[in-house]
């Protein structure tokens, strides 16, 4: 749940009975309280510090120091006391390793709520929330008392670590705040075997005199009241929000996706469209050079093409083995004794027709077998014949087709 600071340049925390502003000054250095609170949001990343009533913390003792181990053994003790559970337990809650001791580790857990009830007022737009304590520069054994709006918070911190916090309603009798102070060290000291007396700081005024439980710590200046702890700005901030915070960005988010998107398709349409033209232009060059070159070579082929068709007439004439009569003896050597005989004898430069009767379609089949097989193969004329038919004399008709290879 860690997130990198990179503009932060304004704060609001909620202190006494409204909200303070804080402004980054660049020129002089540091932050400075604005005399008016800013009620809206702030130009580049702003900080709001979430009242620490909303935020649950809960220090205790794990019988581990491995990292992983530690975190594991903590959301589950804060499933099993009821605080988050399912998936609050990566969303909401976050593990802090405070320092170990032996073999065990003391750990605080942090409990954020799932939203920011009405009931706050005029909460501060933000990019980044962090619970109010830890936002405060505070000094150690110490218990911090201040106001905001209308609860009393009560900021433990042991050891210059803040252990957790506690808040009640106020107005309420020094006796009453005495009396909850009282338990709740109580309850830390058994738990966490704390030894150590705790000093008391009032930033807002509470007793008169400092109850036998503490210390009483320095006087508290009025600007010190009006101020608060000076801000402590961590180096990471975590990630939690409000869930309509979260609904917004998504939201905002995606219109910037959906956004860079469009500009996308659009920039890669015009590249296309760009790059096809370019493509069809050098295209067309190209084939207007080649139909160029082309017309070139037919005027010098032209001549050989004309030789070539007439050698090409002449060629059955030529060769031999196309002679009508030297075809039509390889057709009649391959057929058998009885059986076959030939009606119709026909050739051409590429093709040759045969025709017939046969006593029976095996005798058929037969003779075609043989013309495939025998001399008549060897001329380079593929020979084909369909199915025979058979006639109404029970003899078999059929037609054999032979075409010459092309060379």
């Amino acid at each position: 749940m860690a997130g990198a600071i990179t503009k932060l340049n304004a704060l609001s925390r909620p202190w006494g009975e409204s909200w303070q502003t804080w402004k980054r000054r660049k020129k002089v250095g540091g932050w400075q309280l604005e005399e008016l609170p800013v009620k809206s949001g702030h130009p580049g990343e702003a900080l709001v510090a979430i009242p620490a009533r909303l935020v649950v913390t809960l220090p205790f003792w794990v019988d581990a120091t491995e990292s992983e181990t530690v975190k594991s053994i903590a959301l589950l003790e804060v499933e099993m006391k009821g605080l988050a559970s399912a998936e609050r337990l990566t969303s909401d809650v976050v593990i802090s390793t405070l320092w170990s001791e032996g073999e065990r580790t003391l750990v605080r857990a942090t409990v954020f709520p799932i939203e920011m009830p009405p009931s706050i007022v005029a909460v501060p737009a933000g990019e980044f929330y962090e619970p109010s304590p830890f936002l405060a520069a505070l000094t150690g054994n110490t218990v911090h008392l201040w106001r905001e709006f209308d609860d009393l918070v009560a900021v433990i911190v042991w050891r210059d670590q803040i252990l957790c916090w506690e808040t009640l309603h106020w107005p309420a009798s020094p006796r009453e705040i005495q009396i909850w102070l009282r338990s709740l060290l109580l309850q830390l000291r058994s738990e966490l075997q704390i030894s150590e007396r705790f000093l008391l700081r009032e930033w807002t005024a509470v007793f008169d005199e400092v109850p036998a439980e503490f210390d009483r710590d320095e006087v508290i200046s009025e600007s010190d009241w009006r101020e608060g702890p000076a801000l402590v700005i961590p180096a990471s901030l975590g990630g939690w929000m409000p869930s309509t915070v979260k609904a917004t960005q998504k939201n905002r988010r995606q219109k910037e996706l959906l956004t860079a998107i469009g500009l996308g398709v659009v920039f890669l349409i015009i590249c296309t469209v760009v790059a096809v033209s370019l493509l069809r232009w050098q295209v067309s060059r190209q084939i207007a050079v080649r139909e160029a070159e082309i017309a070139s070579l037919e005027e010098q082929i032209a001549p050989l093409r004309a030789s070539a068709s007439r050698w090409s007439q002449i060629e059955s004439a030529a060769d031999d083995r196309y002679y009508p009569i030297e075809m039509l003896h390889l057709i009649v050597a391959a057929m058998p004794e009885s059986g076959v005989r030939l009606t119709a004898f026909e050739m051409s430069p590429s093709s040759v027709l045969l025709e017939g009767e046969a006593t029976q379609v095996s005798a058929a089949a037969e003779y075609f077998q043989k013309l495939q097989d025998g001399e008549a193969s060897r001329t380079g004329i593929t020979w084909a014949m369909p199915p025979p038919s058979l006639q109404a004399n029970n003899t078999a008709r059929f037609i054999i087709n032979g075409v010459r290879a092309s060379e």
